[in-house]
C-alpha cells in the first residue's frame, strides 16, 4: 500500500477561511432581520448589486468539511476501530450542539414568542432532529451528515483503489457522477443536490496530500501562488454580483476555485499566517458552528430589545452584528465543546466494548 503522506500538525489558514465562511453568513442575515429603518437594512433592496454572501459562505463550508474528511481521514487504514472513531468523532462534533440549538429554537417559538424567526413547531421539531428539515440555516445540515457517512463508504473504496482494487471504486465513481448529474432533481437538503461541492473539497485534500509527499517548494514561491490566488478570488467574487442562489448552488463553478483555494492556502506561509491563520480568525473558525447556529436568533432578539429601548442608529446595529459573532463563540467555549467532549467520550466507549463483544463473540 502507498505509503501515507506527512501531514502538518495543524492547517491554521483553513480556520481563517471557516472564520470568514462564518462572517459572510451572519453578515447576509444581519441585513435582512436588523430593524427596517437601519441604513444595513437597504442593502437587500438593491437586487442589481446583491451578492451572494450568505450561499458563498456556505459553499465555503460544504468544500471546507469534504477538504478536512478526506485530508484527516483517507490516507488511515479503514479497519473497524478507525471507521468508528471517524463516526463518533463527526457526529459528536454535530449533533449535539445541532439538536440543542433545535430544542431551544422549538421552546421560544412555542411558549415565548410565535413571531420566533425561527417556526419550529412539534411536527417541524420531529423532522429536524431527523436531518429532514430545512428551516432558516437548519437546511444545510442535512447534506453534512450525508457526507459524513457517504465519506465512511468512499473511504473504504479509496483504501481498496491504494491497494490496487478497481472494481469497488469505480462503482462508487460512477454512482458519484451520476448523482452530481442529476442534482437539478433533487431536493436542496439531499446530498446530491450539494455533492459537488464535497467532493471538489476531498479532491483538493487528496491532491495536497500527495503533493507534500512529493514537492518541497519555496516560501517565495508558495506566497507568489497565494497571492495570484486572491487575484483569482477577487475577479470571481466581482463576477458574482446579481448570480441567483439557486444558480450558484447547482451550475455555477465557483466551488473549483473555492477547492483550489483551500490546496493554495494549506501551504503554510508567512503570507497565510498572516491573512488567514492570525488568532482572531483561527478563535472564529473554531468557534464558527455555534455562531452559524445561533447567529439568527441573536440578532433576532437582540433587535427586539433594540426596539423596545428605543435605539437607533448605526452604533446600535454594528454592535447587534458583534453580539451575533461573540455571543455565540461564549456559547461555544462553554457549552457546544465541552458537550461535544462528552458526547465523544461517552460513545467511543459504548463503541469499544461494543466493538470487543463482537470479537468475543
Amino acid at each position: 500500500m502507498t505509503a501515507t503522506p506527512p501531514m502538518p500538525e495543524s492547517l491554521p489558514s483553513l480556520d481563517g477561511l471557516r472564520a470568514i465562511a462564518a462572517l459572510l453568513v451572519v453578515f447576509v442575515h444581519f441585513t435582512f432581520y436588523v430593524a427596517p429603518e437601519s441604513p444595513f437594512h437597504y442593502l437587500q433592496l438593491f437586487p442589481g448589486a446583491r451578492f451572494p454572501f450568505g450561499p458563498v459562505g456556505v459553499a465555503g463550508f460544504f468544500t471546507l468539511s469534504g477538504f478536512l474528511m478526506a485530508y484527516l481521514y483517507a490516507w488511515r487504514p479503514c479497519t473497524a476501530p478507525a471507521l468508528l472513531g471517524y463516526l463518533v468523532a463527526r457526529f459528536a462534533r454535530i449533533v449535539p450542539a445541532y439538536w440543542l440549538t433545535l430544542l431551544l429554537c422549538f421552546c421560544l417559538y412555542r411558549w415565548l414568542d410565535g413571531a420566533f424567526v425561527f417556526r419550529i413547531d412539534g411536527q417541524n421539531l420531529l423532522r429536524h432532529l431527523l436531518f429532514l428539515g430545512s428551516e432558516g440555516v437548519f437546511w444545510s445540515i442535512p447534506p453534512e451528515i450525508q457526507y459524513y457517512l457517504l465519506f465512511a463508504v468512499l473511504w473504504g473504496g479509496w483504501q481498496q483503489w491504494l491497494a490496487g482494487q478497481w472494481r469497488g471504486p469505480l462503482l462508487l465513481a460512477l454512482l458519484c457522477v451520476g448523482l452530481m448529474l442529476s442534482r437539478d432533481y433533487w431536493p436542496g437538503i439531499l446530498l446530491p443536490a450539494k455533492l459537488h461541492f464535497f467532493l471538489a473539497g476531498s479532491a483538493a485534500a487528496l491532491l495536497l496530500r500527495s503533493l507534500q509527499r512529493r514537492l518541497r517548494p519555496s516560501p517565495r514561491t508558495l506566497m507568489g501562488l497565494q497571492l495570484g490566488m486572491l487575484l483569482v478570488l477577487a475577479c470571481a467574487l466581482a463576477g458574482l454580483v446579481g448570480v441567483a442562489q439557486q444558480t450558484f448552488y447547482l451550475h455555477h463553478p465557483f466551488f473549483l476555485l473555492v477547492a483550489l483555494l483551500l490546496l493554495v492556502f494549506a501551504w503554510r506561509t508567512p503570507l497565510s499566517d498572516a491573512l488567514l491563520g492570525n488568532r482572531p480568525l483561527r478563535w472564529l473558525g473554531r468557534v464558527s458552528f455555534s455562531v452559524y447556529l445561533l447567529h439568527v436568533p441573536v440578532i433576532f432578539a437582540l433587535v427586539q430589545l433594540q426596539g423596545a429601548l428605543g435605539l437607533k442608529g448605526s452604533s446600535s446595529d454594528l454592535l447587534i452584528l458583534l453580539l451575533a459573532v461573540l455571543l455565540p463563540g461564549l456559547a461555544c467555549e462553554y457549552i457546544e465543546l465541552p458537550l461535544c467532549r462528552a458526547c465523544r467520550q461517552w460513545a467511543q466507549r459504548r463503541g469499544e466494548a461494543l466493538l470487543l463483544r463482537r470479537q468475543r463473540a
